[in-house]
């Protein structure tokens, strides 16, 4: 599995999307105008120019953390149902989201280039495409030492470089429209097929298994340190029990999920010993509504979620943990206050914290 099971989900849209963009694009400028001559300078564009802008971007964008790629931009459209926008907001709290993002992206190039040549092959077999080029500014001569330079990974296939002779004859003006030969016009199609492979498609496809292999390389370090923790904790819980992760303030500002239902009171008790202020209340757990628990769950600021101590943890919570990130604070009380929760009890809340990155166990004095 190249990445984590709850992203495929996600994936096969973006992918969709890509086909549409390339298929609905290439066939625009593959079927030329009325008489189906091809700019050969647009396609240039697309299948060159495109596809190494859009990867330095998407490299650049990965490099500074940043959602600036075809999945960051999919994900950020409001056109998503329900389901897929929770999966999305699970996928943001991954802690290599922009990298999955990043590895989408890369799919959907893929898509794009897979689409772009099915309709290139396609009309290549069913019609006469006449592949011309045009500009008001430039020459053949000037022209000539780009496509050389672009054809060079496939310096080895002669039928599929460009050379001078072919550009001069096949550019498109008003005064030589009429002595274009169509068997000149055809030619570039090799070159133009050798341009889709290797810059649409083979670079992006190095792009795919790169940044797979990352993913799996990190999900398997992940795997491999919650199976050390568990082996320690089996073998020694003792030394476990002391080495547990917890905080005793939160600096921060923050927002409260009152998911154990203590009262405005309690809950006031508790805002007292934090150093951080307090900023919204949302409303999640088995006292929200549906509507509420939505709108909590995209939340992406921090967050103190109060649980009942004594209650082992639950498929809901876990589920509404994904989409956020924060403190858990797991606590016991009785009609006096707040009292001690035992240690069997913050072991279990810490290995349920173990798979959840982003949560840390909040401990106050009580």
């Amino acid at each position: 599995m190249l990445v984590n099971r709850q992203y495929r989900t996600t994936t096969g849209p973006i992918i969709i999307v890509g086909l549409f963009v390339g298929a609905l694009l290439s066939w625009g400028v593959l079927t030329g105008d009325s008489q189906g001559r091809v700019n050969l300078l647009y396609l240039i564009a697309i299948y060159v120019l495109l596809p190494i802008l859009s990867m330095l971007v998407s490299l650049t964008s990965l490099a500074l953390n940043k959602s600036a790629n075809f999945a960051g931009l999919l994900a950020s459209l409001p056109v998503w149902p329900t389901s897929k926008k929770v999966q999305l907001q699970k996928q943001k709290q991954h802690p290599d989201s922009r990298l999955v993002l990043f590895y989408q992206s890369q799919l959907a190039a893929i898509s794009f280039s897979l689409a772009s040549l099915l309709i290139f092959l396609l009309l290549l077999l069913t019609t006469d495409i006449n592949f011309v080029w045009r500009s008001t500014i430039l020459d053949a001569e000037q022209i000539f030492p780009l496509l050389s330079l672009i054809a060079t990974p496939w310096f080895y296939i002669e039928s599929a470089q460009p050379s001078l002779e072919l550009l001069t004859a096949t550019q498109d003006s008003r005064i030589n429209n009429n002595q274009l030969m169509a068997a000149s016009a055809s030619a570039w199609w090799q070159f133009v097929l050798a341009t889709q492979v290797v810059y649409a498609l083979l670079l992006r496809s190095l792009m795919v298994v790169a940044s797979a292999s990352v993913l799996r390389f990190k999900e398997l370090k992940r795997s491999k340190s919650v199976l050390v923790k568990r082996h320690r904790e089996t073998e020694n819980p003792l030394t476990y029990e002391r080495e547990l992760q917890r905080v005793s303030d939160i600096a921060e500002d923050y927002a409260v999920t009152n998911w154990a239902g203590l009262k405005d009171t309690l809950i006031e008790q508790v805002k007292l010993k934090l150093t951080g202020s307090s900023i919204n209340d949302l409303p999640a757990g088995p006292a929200a509504s549906y509507a509420e628990q939505l709108v909590s769950e995209r939340w992406q600021e921090p967050q103190l979620l109060i649980v009942k101590g004594w209650e082992p943890p639950l498929a809901e919570l876990s589920d509404y943990m994904q989409n956020g990130c924060g403190y858990l604070l797991p606590v016991d009380w009785n009609d006096d206050g707040f009292q001690k929760l035992s240690n069997t009890h913050l072991q279990e809340w810490q290995r349920f914290l173990n798979n959840l990155a982003c949560w840390q166990l909040l401990q106050l004095e009580t």
